[in-house]
């Protein structure tokens, strides 16, 4: 028995035996086993081990090695230090050498046996767990002490408060469960007191069916040893806590033990000696060992007591004690400082929403700045290196004009790319990546490396995943990659049209330059002379060099040589594979051509070789060859064709239904019956290819004619059977029928069939022979279509369109589509030919361009069609882009497209008053509009905000007028402005211009006489149209209708005494009955997505007016939908984007939800010449720089209590998103969480906390006074605006405040004060004033809070970004971060692509948001 409680350290055998079976362990001690160790090298050590030589046989020689003495207690046996030689110690198995050396060494050693001694580091653990057991024997008598009665848990926890809201964790009902004692509660106090006694960890864990939960660990270090163990640990699950607390000490293994007493009966039987049937204890077993093992150690200290009753365990489960305590109280620490337990949101979420961070590319911080363009220097050369026969890839790599390096390792330079990174060439050259970029050339070069270096990285990966427990041996990319298979065909078509450096060690070719693209291939071949062993002409002997061929991936091939690099084409390929057949690998090739074979070498190669220019051949046997040659056969074909229906012979109608019988369509008559009669020259004897009755069917033969059939009787003639028999088959592929009486070979055709043999047939015929037709057989022939001719002219208003095509009648082009649009292949005319629909590009065109117009093509073909001439544009461009058609336009259109095409140099000018005041693209907008203007068209200026729309348009209503004073007027014209009939078409134009006014009597001007013109705009901006045109035109007579109905009166008194109305959008509905009356020069609409709602009341209104010609101003003629286009387009010109119905059916749906790219061209095609859209960047070079940043704000304490609860009342009402009237809810809650962040004395009177927002932008507002700025600060709330006034009077800051109900001329009189520098702060209301404002004496721009509509903010910021702004402007976005304003400006991002894809216009709107998106919104 071993003493553990000993203070000497232990001695403990090591037997070896139980490693072996007994039956081996025997055999081993055996002197015979032991005389054949070799006694000399018994005892070496070597590595910790004994070796030694066992000799088997005389020829037959074992090495053994088995460990060394002594080892460590409680190790095992070092199983792996055992070797043998033998079968079963190279399988890792017990031998018999193993056994007989260890006995041996054991038997010669001192003690007898294998003994280890306790380690120093076991002894002073076991000494130390001696120690410990004294302290808790004195900790017991302290416990003694505190009252043993147990109490709820939570009462040690009674300090802590409540939580409100929604609770992911609930311990405080989880603990309710437990109960815990006064002597627990006092040493839980005191370890928490001690910090660094304990360490705590949690981690959170996620089911795959959504359900979380919270797993902690507590770890305390015990004061006597410093080892730590895991005192306690817990899960808790919603309200549910499952506990296990314990306590107990670390030993030296690392396993963890309930109490000091188990550590000791562990370690006691660790050193327990062998037991009697000599096994070993479990600690020091070893894998190889064989029978069972018995646990015989009696313990020697009294065993802890444990209760069996139910009751006992329960309450003990239920128990807190210390360690139980101290994690509970941690644990709840936990959860007061991480506010993210509260939320439900999952990891699935946290995860969606960070790939949509990445995917939106949205930044904390944002600082708008030209984005930095690295300059495109590095240069990439591709080398084509050929070695022992392979081909290689490498690369080159140089900066500028510098030395080129070798790329020695392509993972490197992909990695230095991707990571902006230094890539060193050399020891002193290298480029850097982070200030230097590729060539547009070598950029094409580097994509195909980086795809490379990928597919080898993902290769790897597949590769490690499937041997994930073994070792192999992965790919790489180095400096060099094999040149075939789909990387030959990725590098040519990345490479084809430029050069590569080329090198071929092989044939010692050193670096060249060749070129990357198809060229014919080069063949050379020549003859040598064939003789017998007399020396006699026997044939010749053909040899030659053919490229090798470099195979790609599928059917490419490759020919790589000092040439160039060239992939093959398919007929290629087939001249190239009777050589390739017979030639070695490096391409040469050799056979020789016998007498019996001459003349089909010379009759049929060589004429084929002399016809290709690719083939370099050189016959030095040609002339004693044409001695040998037989002659050399010529055929002729005779060809005629019956048509069954004229020729009534019952013998071939009776064939043709045998015929048809063999068929598998036997339904499908045959009407044309084609013979053919095939005759073969030999100089002057002519043969007929027939079939003799004798022979089989199938089997034909040639009989002889006239003279030739006379000698042939008495004497061989020559005959190239070989020929005849393969033109016999090719005659019979197409003539299987053989006709006596006629002597000729027959087949029956349909007119498919008859096409399939013109257009293949003959062609086969004509490669061996000539062929011969009657008149009948020449009837059919194959045509080409004519080309289809589009007929354009101009009538008025209307465009006449007309499709012709040659000499085909009307009739027959119509049948002729009608056959094109059934795929047919061919169309048969009344005179028997053919025409050939697989090649009728101008038929697919003509096909094309009426379904663009909506037209269809029969009946433009019968009827010819009209349409609007507002679809004159679109048809310039359809006729452009189709070639294949031919075209004839008249006077009218040609001078229509003629003066579109050249806008530029158009003779109108702008009034000379303003010559001075426009910049370029502001004239050509001006002559654009006189352009269209002049064509009877409408259109939309959609100039970028701050570009000068209202001043393009003033000049355009000035030159009019101006023009018009200074003529005369006609009596027509007049008349016809009049009439109501023509100007309620608004693409009517009223022609003439200032030469139609010459009989104006004397002192009257015509000017009076011409109907005014009607300026529509939103109520903010009547009087800043008045005060534009005072300041550019102030000849003209302009009047703003304000008002009510006496004041209308007063101006109806006098009407035609002013030329320029004003009037605004809710105004002209309550006076549309007094305006319907009325006519209109111009009817000019301002911010014209006023109607874009084609429903709303004052969308309505406008289209009622008549006018001559009708525009539209509006930076964003799409601002959420497509549909707001067509309701704009449907006031300019109705009818040109069809109905809505159908404008939706055509173009919204398959744009906004397909993504169709076709149909977003189309409708760009179509608008494009009537949208004119010009970018600050684009034509304002010298206008300042915009600078846009994002401040985030983060909200806490009271305020985000109450953004979380209205974010859960928004959740509910989603919840309910199908009951009728719910939207209506949802929008209202989504403002006031809006306002919440904002600040939340909007919603609640009586709130006093912080509004995290507001101090920010307290702080923003001094930083930008005391850098000298001056400010436009923007809200949507007028509320919010009021509580920002308190705080500028406050401050003791003066301001201006515009909102929507802020007087009209007051707003003129603000406006002109603030730019002269009179106050620094403008708040102004969003709706109210983000239009229509000249605002440029403010650089600096705040948003307070975002609104849906980017659009709308972007107005806004360009009331300062402007012309006339000769300062930068700085844009500040305030934000909530981790709030519902982050993500609407995520939903900006995601959302504006729609109007780019047709005219660049941006934005979103609260209104078309879906269920899903709504909860994206808040997180949920």
């Amino acid at each position: 028995m071993i003493d553990i409680y000993s203070k000497d350290k232990i001695q403990i055998p090591m037997p070896w035996q139980p490693l072996f079976p007994e039956e081996m362990v025997q055999e081993a001690m055996k002197k015979s086993t032991q005389a054949k160790l070799n006694p000399s090298a018994s005892y070496f050590s070597y590595h910790r081990t004994h070796t030694a030589i066992y000799k088997e046989a005389p020829r037959i020689r074992y090495q053994v090695a088995v460990p060394i003495e002594p080892e460590t207690i409680g190790e095992r046996w070092r199983t792996n230090l055992f070797r043998c030689d033998c079968e079963r110690g190279r399988k890792h198995l017990p031998c018999l050498h193993e056994a007989a050396l260890l006995w041996q060494v054991e038997k010669n050693s001192s003690t007898g046996v294998f003994t280890a001694e306790e380690s120093p580091h076991d002894y002073v653990h076991r000494l130390n767990l001696l120690s410990s057991k004294e302290r808790l024997i004195k900790e017991a008598e302290k416990q003694r002490v505190f009252d043993q009665t147990s109490f709820p848990a939570l009462d040690f926890f009674k300090q802590r408060k409540e939580r409100s809201g929604p609770l992911l964790y609930d311990i405080r009902s989880a603990l309710s469960a437990y109960q815990t004692d006064a002597y627990s509660c006092a040493m839980a106090r005191e370890i928490l007191k001690a910090e660094q006694s304990y360490v705590f960890s949690a981690h959170e864990k996620q089911e795959r069916d959504g359900r979380r939960s919270l797993s902690v660990n507590l770890n305390l270090i015990d004061p006597v040893d410093d080892c730590r163990f895991t005192a306690a640990s817990a899960v808790l699950t919603a309200d549910h806590l499952t506990l296990t607390a314990r306590a107990g000490f670390r030993n030296a293994s690392g396993s963890t033990l309930q109490s000091v007493e188990e550590e000791l009966h562990a370690l006691a039987l660790s050193y327990k000696n062998v037991s009697k049937n000599g096994n070993l204890p479990q600690s020091l077993q070893d894998d190889r060992s064989f029978g069972a093992l018995e646990d015989s150690f009696p313990h020697s200290l009294p065993a802890v007591q444990s209760s069996t009753s139910s009751e006992v365990a329960s309450a003990r489960e239920t128990f807190l004690n210390i360690n139980g305590l101290v994690l509970c109280h941690l644990l709840w620490d936990y959860l007061d400082d991480h506010d993210e337990m509260v939320d439900f949101t999952d990891r699935n979420a946290d995860l969606f929403f960070k790939e949509l961070d990445k995917a939106s590319q949205i930044e904390t911080q944002k600082t708008v700045l030209p984005e930095e363009v690295r300059p495109k220097t590095v240069l990439l050369t591709p080398r084509i290196i050929i070695e022992e026969g392979e081909a290689k890839l490498s690369f080159k790599i140089a900066e500028g004009a510098a030395r080129a390096y070798i790329v020695r390792n392509l993972q490197n330079l992909a990695d230095a790319y991707r990571r902006k990174q230094p890539l060193a060439l050399s020891k002193t050259s290298s480029i850097d990546f982070s200030c230097n970029d590729f060539t547009e050339e070598s950029a094409l070069l580097y994509d195909f490396i980086g795809r490379r270096v990928g597919e080898v990285i993902d290769a790897n990966e597949r590769i490690e995943r499937k041997n994930y427990y073994s070792y192999v041996r992965t790919l790489s990319v180095t400096s060099s990659m094999d040149l075939k298979g789909a990387l030959l065909d990725n590098f040519y078509d990345a490479w084809e049209g430029k050069n590569c450096e080329y090198s071929d060690k092989t044939n010692q070719i050193k670096d060249s330059s060749i070129p990357v693209g198809h060229r014919a291939f080069q063949l050379s071949l020549e003859t040598e002379r064939v003789q017998d062993a007399r020396g006699v002409f026997a044939g010749v002997r053909v040899k030659g060099l053919i490229p090798v061929l470099l195979s790609g991936s599928g059917s490419h091939r490759y020919i790589l040589n000092a040439d160039g690099l060239s992939r093959v084409t398919e007929e290629e390929l087939s001249a190239m594979a009777p050589f390739h057949s017979v030639a070695d690998a490096s391409g040469s090739f050799r056979f020789q051509v016998g007498l019996a074979h001459l003349q089909e070498f010379y009759y049929r190669v060589v004429p084929s070789f002399l016809q290709n220019p690719g083939v370099d051949f050189h016959d030095s046997c040609a002339k004693e060859a044409e001695g040998h040659l037989p002659p050399e056969p010529v055929f002729d074909f005779y060809l005629d064709c019956l048509d069954l229906n004229e020729v009534r012979d019952k013998h071939l109608q009776k064939i043709e239904q045998q015929e048809r019988m063999k068929r598998k369509n036997a339904a499908q008559k045959q009407d044309l019956c084609v013979l053919l009669r095939a005759d073969v020259r030999y100089e002057n004897a002519r043969y007929s290819l027939c079939k003799a009755s004798s022979q089989q069917e199938g089997a034909p033969q040639a009989s002889h004619t006239g003279e030739a059939q006379a000698d042939a009787a008495t004497t061989d003639v020559y005959r190239d059977t070989t020929q005849e028999d393969r033109v016999q088959t090719a005659i019979q592929r197409y003539f299987p029928t053989w006709m006596p009486e006629k002597q000729s070979f027959a087949t029956f055709f349909t007119d498919e069939e008859m096409f399939s043999f013109l257009q293949g047939g003959l062609s086969l015929l004509e490669n061996y022979g000539t062929v011969h037709g009657t008149d009948a057989f020449r009837r059919h022939h194959i045509r080409k279509v004519m080309p289809v001719k589009v007929g354009v002219s101009v009538d008025s208003n209307i465009v006449n369109l007309e499709l012709t095509s040659g000499e085909l009648s009307p009739d027959e082009l119509l049948e002729v589509m009608e056959s094109y649009q059934k795929k047919k292949r061919f169309y048969k005319l009344s005179s028997g030919d053919y025409l050939d629909l697989t090649d009728a590009d101008s038929l697919s065109q003509a096909d094309l361009l009426m379904n663009a117009l909506d037209l269809s093509p029969e009946s433009v073909i019968a009827h010819g069609a009209k349409v609007p001439l507002y679809r004159a544009l679109y048809l310039d461009k359809l006729l452009e882009e189709h070639e294949a058609l031919a075209s004839s336009r008249d006077r009218i259109y040609r001078s229509l497209i003629r003066n579109f095409h050249t806008i530029g140099e158009a003779e109108a000018e702008p009034p000379k008053t303003l010559e001075n005041t426009l910049r370029p693209y502001q004239s050509y907008g001006f002559k654009w509009i006189k352009t269209l203007e002049g064509a009877g068209f409408g259109g939309i200026l959609a100039d970028e905000m701050g570009l000068g729309k209202t001043l393009q348009m003033i000049s355009v209503l000035s030159s009019s007028y101006l023009d018009i004073a200074s003529s005369a007027a006609t009596p027509a014209v007049t008349a016809a402005l009049s009439d109501p009939a023509t100007l309620t078409t608004p693409a009517a134009p009223i022609t003439g211009g200032a030469s139609a006014f010459q009989n104006t009597k004397k002192g009257e001007r015509a000017d009076l006489l011409f109907p005014p013109s009607l300026i529509v705009c939103p109520a903010s901006l009547v009087y800043n149209w008045q005060e534009e045109f005072h300041k550019f035109a102030a000849d003209l007579s302009v009047t703003p209708i304000t008002g009510g109905a006496s004041a209308f009166q007063k101006l109806e008194a006098h009407w035609a005494d002013r030329q320029i109305y004003i009037i605004s959008y809710d105004l002209l509905k309550r006076n549309l009955a007094r305006l319907n009356d009325k006519t209109f020069f111009y009817v000019i609409l301002d911010e014209a997505q006023y109607i874009k709602n084609a429903g709303a009341a004052a969308t309505k209104s406008v289209k009622t007016l008549k006018a001559a010609h009708r525009f539209a101003l509006t930076g964003t003629p799409i601002e959420n939908r497509l549909s707001e286009m067509w309701s704009i387009f449907d006031f300019l010109m109705p009818g040109f984007l069809y109905g809505r119905k159908e404008f939706e059916k055509k173009w919204e749906v398959p744009i906004t939800k397909s993504h169709d790219a076709d149909a977003s061209t189309q409708l760009r095609k179509m608008t494009s010449p009537f949208i004119l859209r010009r970018k600050k960047e684009e034509v304002l070079k010298d206008l300042p720089a915009k600078l846009e940043e994002v401040r985030y704000v983060q909200i806490e304490g009271e305020q985000q209590k109450l953004y979380d609860a209205q974010v859960l009342r928004l959740k509910n009402a989603l919840g309910e998103w199908e009951i009728p009237g719910q939207k209506m809810r949802v929008f209202a809650e989504l403002t006031r969480i809006r306002q919440i962040c904002c600040d939340p004395s909007l919603l609640f009177e009586n709130y006093l906390g912080e509004s995290a927002k507001r101090q920010a932008l307290k702080g923003l507002i001094r930083q930008a006074l005391d850098g000298g700025h001056r400010i436009l600060l923007f809200s949507q709330f007028t509320s919010m605006l009021a509580l920002l006034e308190q705080d500028l009077k406050e401050e003791g800051i003066s301001y201006y405040l515009l909102t929507g109900s802020t007087p009209k001329e007051k707003r003129i009189q603000m406006v002109h004060a603030f730019n002269e520098g009179a106050v620094p702060i403008f708040l102004i209301s969003l709706k109210a004033g983000g239009t229509g404002l000249n605002l440029t004496g403010a650089d600096v721009v705040i948003h307070y809070d975002p609104w849906w509509n980017v659009a709308a903010q972007n107005q806004a910021t360009d009331r300062a970004h402007r012309i006339g702004q000769t300062r930068q402007v700085t844009v500040y976005r305030l934000i909530i971060k981790d709030t519902i304003e982050e993500r609407i400006l995520e939903l900006q991002n995601t959302k504006r692509d729609l109007a780019e894809s047709i005219l660049e216009g941006d934005s979103t709107s609260l209104s078309s948001l879906s269920h899903e998106e709504l909860l994206e919104l808040i997180g949920g």
